[in-house]
């Protein structure tokens, strides 16, 4: 090709080469998305247990907490920070190293780059886990391989102590604070950008079906037996999920009020009143209070002040308001909640029958007449008869305690029968 001036021009070539720039870049953005989550993933799990938990269960939920975090930001937060143009809306900053992207609001083009390369990011985090850990099931197979030479007959092996033999066969450790903090980063993410790319709900709802149907294959034919769990962890995940629905609500607002998308139609009234009491100097480019009273933002913003509000005493302020409740009750003379008591068994029932006879003896030397040596006495001989209650009925099974010689074989042993003086 010849341009105007009959100079030759690569014009398809140049053309070419920008565009497998532009997309190889973005490509590559998302691959060094992933890389850094899968990296902060150990680092954090690594800083969980540095900072020693009282029990298992405390230590995994911190490293949910951190995982999450730090995925939710580089997932959801990173690509759109580097992309916005925050000066074209008026706001100002002292450098412009950041926020001096090319998009000032959600605009159709902000959809097509910055909104794909976030859709296509959520689905490679759908299939990534898959693909981690079926490389690391061929790996695990083809030592097992190895081990046997070969052959079919699953008895053969190479190892010589029972430990590593259990290493080479046992399957990897089943990592559940890496599947809350992924299924928690799907949810947020996809609930943050839904309002614009319905799409997000369906890729997080193939993303929990994916997960669940292969944990559930895997969890029984390849991962070993966790440790048990109680119910921690959990509710440490279920305190966070309403905040994704604050999220949720908050660049709705943003997205359904762009008006260069959908019909510009505020109410007049409720904004006339607001821009009314407002200086002329604040108006700018980027109007607010015309976005939050526009008819597509003002439901959604009733709704965020309703749910912000909700969390904001749940989560803060729920304490003081149980209190004050508890305390406004007590001055009316309701009637108080009695405690609830734990059924423990007494002092004198953890006691082995020796013991008892033990404490009964040295009570007996007591010269001192008062009700505690009476009271004691009582609860003790109480204990003894429930031992030969226990003894004749056969209610218990077995050896009665740790003592040796309440133990019937050792008594045999060691000639401590009643026969034997």
């Amino acid at each position: 090709l010849q341009d105007d001036f009959g100079h030759n021009a690569y014009l398809c070539r140049d053309w070419l080469y920008a565009v497998s720039l532009v997309k190889g870049l973005a490509y590559l953005s998302i691959l060094i998305v992933i890389f850094v989550n899968t990296a902060i993933r150990a680092v954090l799990k690594l800083l969980a247990r540095a900072e020693k938990h009282h029990s298992v269960t405390d230590e995994y939920a911190a490293a949910v907490y951190k995982i999450f975090i730090a995925m939710f930001v580089n997932t959801a937060f990173l690509a759109l920070i580097i992309n916005a143009n925050l000066f074209a809306v008026g706001v100002k900053f002292p450098t412009s190293l950041i926020f001096d992207g090319p998009y000032g609001d959600f605009s159709d083009s902000w959809y097509q780059t910055v909104g794909a390369s976030i859709v296509l990011t959520m689905c490679i985090n759908m299939v990534a886990p898959v693909i981690a850990s079926s490389v690391f099931r061929l790996l695990a197979n083809y030592g097992q391989c190895r081990d046997r030479g070969c052959s079919k007959d699953m008895r053969k092996t190479k190892k010589i102590t029972q430990r590593e033999y259990e290493a080479q066969y046992m399957g990897p450790e089943f990592l559940l604070d890496s599947r809350y903090a992924h299924a928690l980063n799907t949810i947020f993410v996809c609930l943050l950008y839904s309002s614009g790319m319905p799409i997000m709900l369906w890729v997080a709802f193939l993303s929990f079906m994916v997960g669940y149907w292969f944990d559930k294959v895997w969890f029984v034919r390849f991962y070993k037996t966790p440790p048990q769990f109680d119910e921690g962890i959990a509710e440490a995940v279920q305190k966070v999920l309403p905040w994704a629905a604050l999220f949720h609500l908050a660049f709705a607002v943003w997205m359904f009020s762009n008006n260069k998308i959908f019909t510009k139609n505020t109410i007049s009234s409720l904004s006339d009143i607001v821009n009314a009491n407002t200086p002329a100097a604040a108006s700018s480019v980027f109007n607010v209070t015309e976005r939050l009273t526009s008819n597509q933002g003002l439901l959604i913003t009733a709704a965020f002040v309703f749910v912000a509000v909700v969390l904001i005493i749940r989560t803060f302020l729920w304490q003081y308001v149980k209190a004050l409740y508890a305390g406004i009750g007590a001055v009316l003379g309701c009637k108080k909640q009695e405690r609830e008591v734990e059924n423990l068994p007494g002092y004198y029932s953890t006691l082995t029958q020796k013991q008892l006879e033990n404490e009964l003896a040295k009570l007996e030397k007591v010269k001192v007449i008062a009700p505690w040596v009476d009271m004691r006495r009582q609860k003790i001989e109480a204990a003894l008869a429930l031992w030969q209650h226990k003894k004749m009925d056969r209610l218990m099974q077995g050896v009665y305690c740790y003592d040796i010689d309440e133990n019937p074989k050792y008594k045999a042993a060691f000639a401590k029968g009643e026969t034997v003086v």
